[in-house]
């Protein structure tokens, strides 16, 4: 899930951004019927150094309340079907400062790996988790990757070269971001076996494409899927192919819309056989905004999200495929209402279980 980011701090340095999204979900499936509603407020007090003497500097403090899983703990999906679910609490999700210009920086403290790693950028319309952190990177090591809500302590270094649109990032985190045993527990644990979680990525951005290769490692004593012991790591790897199909590409200052345009992307994921829940993933989807002139904001989208399982787990273990069409209606004021639908085969890739269809509605409201 994406935060808002530091450009947006006001002239004095110092800028309040706050968001709150309430999904309702219900489901239906020959297995049984599931409904319920989670939320989502986030406080983000934005730094910007320039006004104050300090030009290069940025930061970001932001605090997020959870109100609930959902549907996703009694559905049982593998891949979450609202990106906003999280158990019942109150997170610090970022403090950090970041320092640099131009063609280098570093940033340092808490952060939403997320924010800087495996970004999908057009995915970041739809409800399903998968287009944000990819499954097989979630699910990875003792307790996931650092995204949101268990957000990772660490450095991540940048090296750009605007004049190629090249951009190289490498994080060094905890290896164990939160506590899966406690999971309203504040926690960036070092030593005693946590190891850390390495990531790097190299980022080639065009006017209207932007194609992407990473590659993670957790350093830690994992235990095996199989069950006969543990295993010295985990590693992975992804790629996201981004473009804009059809029509003007968006603005990347965030400026006003340029008329309709069809984007697309493609995200493939690869995880260690050992110790990775989820294997293989192949997710994308097409994304259109600027279709209805009086409503130019309005996006609508169709998505896949297909995860593998690793069949170690078991012999029923197979993997599950979400279907997901979306439409995001501008109501003005910061105020946005988004039907969705989520078609899910086989959900917690469980070869047993029956299909289910998940409608849901999210509301958004920004300031």
């Amino acid at each position: 899930m994406a935060f808002p980011t530091v450009a947006s701090a006001a002239d004095g340095g110092l800028a309040l951004d706050t968001s709150l999204m309430i999904d309702g979900m219900v489901s239906t499936s020959e297995d049984g019927d599931e409904s319920g509603a989670t939320g989502q407020l986030n406080l983000s007090l934005l730094l910007d150094g320039a006004p104050l003497g300090v030009p290069g500097l940025t930061g970001m403090a932001g605090v997020t309340v959870y109100s609930g899983e959902g549907i996703s703990g009694p559905l049982g999906d593998l891949q979450g079907v609202s990106n906003i679910a999280a158990t019942r609490m109150v997170r610090p999700i970022n403090a950090w400062l970041q320092y640099g210009s131009g063609r280098v920086a570093i940033k340092a403290g808490v952060m939403d790996t997320n924010a800087d790693f495996d970004e999908q950028n057009v995915g970041a319309l739809f409800l399903g988790s998968s287009h944000g952190t990819g499954p097989e990177l979630s699910s990875s090591g003792l307790n996931g990757s650092g995204a949101v809500p268990n957000t990772a302590l660490g450095v991540t270094g940048f090296l750009t070269d605007e004049a190629s649109g090249l951009k190289l990032r490498v994080g060094l985190f905890t290896g164990r971001p939160g506590d899966p045993d406690h999971p309203r527990r504040l926690s960036w644990k070092f030593g005693d076996g946590t190891g850390t979680f390495s990531i790097a990525e190299v980022d080639w951005t065009g006017k209207s494409h932007r194609i992407a290769f990473g590659a993670w490692r957790h350093s830690a004593q994992l235990p095996r899927i199989d069950g006969t012991g543990d295993h010295r790591g985990s590693t992975g790897g992804f790629a996201i192919v981004e473009s804009t199909l059809a029509g003007k590409p968006a603005d990347p200052e965030g400026g006003e819309a340029q008329g309709a345009r069809l984007d697309g992307w493609v995200r493939l994921g690869i995880a260690d056989k050992a110790t990775a829940p989820v294997t293989r993933y192949v997710g994308g989807g097409l994304v259109t905004t600027g279709f209805w002139d009086k409503h130019p904001e309005d996006s609508l989208g169709v998505a896949v999200a297909h995860a593998v399982a690793n069949g170690a787990a078991g012999p029923d273990v197979g993997s599950e495929t979400a279907l997901e069409l979306t439409y995001q209606h501008a109501l003005g004021h910061g105020l946005s209402v988004q039907p969705d639908v989520q078609w899910l085969l086989h959900p917690g890739a469980d070869r047993t279980r029956a299909n289910a269809v998940v409608f849901g509605l999210r509301l958004i409201a920004t300031h």
